[in-house]
């Protein structure tokens, strides 16, 4: 772990090992050596200069003190027996002085300008508690992945977003960890990590810190996030003690509330009901069918609208559409969608036949992704593919225009519409 502090702007820059999952937190890790020289120069080269860096290695039996050699008289190297977590988290805080403290985990990658353009915004607006910022995926060599250029979190756009998130932070983590900057005075007031809580950690000080004030968001990727270990965070999800720390989040975002107690209320059925969803899918994913079965039963007791058709079928594509991009494999989409819709709980059994229009849609999203990037001959056979599985995907006016399209060429296609619009008018 690595935490870093400024003598304006306190930073904690960790160095931690990512997990992938929907939430995308990072747990503190050690023996981190590979990626360590990449992370420190990012920081090194930032634009904003006014920072201390401190390196806090947690207990690692890697040759991580000999890869910061080179950088003596640059940082502050802090040894510690492994301590896992939050609390090799909270020793990188405390060693931090200063008006801000920024997280960076062990293998992501900041670009040169990340602090200076969140320092700015922190400075203008006293209000705001923690800043954070859009991150472009990379691989375990620093490649870009097939995600690269879709956004983790937060909305497309030019201008930074200003807003309350405390109804947001009932359903996970809005902040990607190395792309946060906190305010100090703030932590100051609600305290560091939570050293009991293991799985997302972070998103329980999120909720902590967003009741007292706004958060601040920059649409833009300011961070290279590196993704690896898909397998890992599904075997976490299924675990009784994820689920623990989960609501135990839920419990935090629910005390802090200030607003309407029956709004309260319903946020945490609906927050509860996502982190079962959660579990849910990963349990399928992993072939658990009748532990995924029984979590997608509790999520439906406290959220029975997932009962619905459609929002099964959107749950099992949303999950599908990942495993296939993760994989490059629709036969393992394929099949997480049977394993899903095989084991429906009671509540929601009279739908285990949209298994086939869960599928059409997996090809046909993709189809007009591959549109989208000028591909037509992909799009056509994907779109085969689709029509195939459901041919009631062609009711939808989407699906004719893009079948249109695919064989007809965007040219002609447009003018059968066209055609088509002026032959009905004169009717």
């Amino acid at each position: 772990m690595v935490a870093w502090r400024a003598l304006r702007s306190g930073v904690a820059v960790e160095l931690g090992r990512p997990v992938y999952g929907s939430t995308h937190t990072c747990q503190p890790a050690c023996n981190s050596a590979q990626f360590l020289p990449t992370t420190v120069e990012s920081v090194l080269a930032q634009t904003f200069k006014d920072y201390e860096l401190i390196v806090v290695d947690d207990g690692s039996t890697d040759n991580t003190q000999q890869v910061l050699e080179p950088y003596q008289g640059r940082l502050k190297y802090i040894y510690q027996e492994n301590k896992k977590y939050s609390r090799a988290r909270n020793t990188g805080i405390r060693a931090a002085s200063g008006q801000y403290v920024a997280l960076l985990d062990s293998d992501d990658v900041w670009y040169p300008e990340k602090l200076a353009e969140q320092v700015a915004i922190l400075e203008q607006h006293a209000e705001v508690t923690l800043i954070h910022c859009q991150a472009a995926y990379i691989d375990a060599d620093g490649n870009p992945r097939r995600f690269q250029g879709k956004w983790i979190k937060g909305s497309h756009g030019d201008e930074t977003v200003i807003t309350d998130v405390t109804r947001d932070l009932f359903f996970g983590t809005l902040v990607t960890t190395s792309t946060a900057v906190l305010r100090r005075s703030t932590l100051d007031q609600v305290g560091l990590f939570d050293d009991t809580h293991i799985h997302g950690e972070d998103w329980e000080l999120w909720a902590r810190m967003a009741s007292k004030g706004p958060f601040a968001y920059i649409p833009k990727p300011l961070v290279k996030y590196r993704i690896y270990g898909w397998q890992k965070i599904l075997s976490v999800e299924t675990l009784d003690d994820w689920l623990a720390d989960q609501f135990k989040t839920i419990e935090t975002a629910t005390a802090c509330w200030k607003g309407n107690i029956q709004e309260r209320d319903h946020l945490r059925d609906l927050g509860t009901a996502t982190i079962y969803v959660r579990s849910a899918l990963s349990n399928f994913q992993l072939g658990c069918g009748p532990q995924g079965r029984e979590r997608l039963e509790h999520a439906l007791t406290h959220n029975p609208e997932l009962g619905r058709r459609e929002c099964l079928v959107e749950l099992a594509v949303d999950r599908a559409k990942l495993i296939q991009a993760e994989t490059g494999s629709y036969e393992q989409a394929q099949e997480f969608i049977q394993v899903f819709f095989d084991n429906l709980p009671r509540k929601a059994a009279q739908h285990k036949g949209a298994h086939k229009e869960a599928t059409s849609w997996l090809y046909v999203g993709s189809a007009f992704e591959q549109r989208d990037l000028g591909n037509l001959a992909a799009a056509r056979k994907l779109l085969v593919q689709g029509i195939r599985q459901s041919p009631a995907c062609l009711k939808n006016r989407g699906v004719l225009s893009l079948s249109a399209e695919a064989w007809l060429g965007k040219t002609m296609a447009n003018t059968a519409r066209r055609i088509g619009r002026k032959v009905i008018g004169q009717a």
